[in-house]
């Protein structure tokens, strides 16, 4: 029995010593983890401290509310952009203007057709004529590059003309 007994003591002080071991190694890789957590602790509050000691946190924040209030000023031009577009293609871009005699006994080409258009062919063409005894002025609306009312030969060639325009 004796020796039973000896090798349970022996036993029990091998695995205490396996404890102890293990116990140190613990200890020594929660002291690591301690150091290394303090260096990131430091690193940290040093970054979050920021420039002239600012809070990167505050100034995130900050930068943030100017950079939404940027997007209202984009988003506000964007609009009135399109708006100016949107005239922009009703304004008068296309112009052109035919000079011509209309009647054989006038010279110099003192009759003319003017064509006055936007983007859409939308616009009006203006047409003097020059008699010597009179001067007649005729305006007529154009839709789509085209009028309600009869055109001539020449008021039909200055609309073509401005219609190829492209400005």
């Amino acid at each position: 029995m004796d020796v039973l007994k000896l090798l349970g003591s022996l036993h029990l002080s091998v695995v205490s010593g396996i404890i102890i071991v293990l116990l140190f190694i613990l200890l020594f890789l929660y002291i690591s983890l301690f150091i290394k957590l303090g260096k990131l602790k430091r690193r940290i509050d040093v970054f979050m401290k920021g420039e002239n000691g600012v809070n990167i946190e505050k100034l995130l924040k900050s930068y943030m509310s100017e950079v939404e209030t940027a997007l209202m000023k984009v988003n506000d031009f964007q609009k009135q952009m399109d708006e100016i577009v949107r005239k922009l293609e009703m304004s008068i871009k296309k112009v052109a203007i035919v000079r011509y005699n209309a009647f054989d006994e006038v010279g110099s080409d003192l009759s003319f057709s003017i064509a006055l258009l936007d983007d859409h062919d939308d616009g009006v063409v203006i047409t003097g004529i020059y008699g010597r005894n009179e001067t007649t002025t005729y305006a007529k609306p154009i839709k789509n590059g085209m009028s309600n009312y009869k055109l001539s030969a020449e008021e039909l060639e200055v609309i073509d003309k401005a219609r190829k325009k492209f400005i």
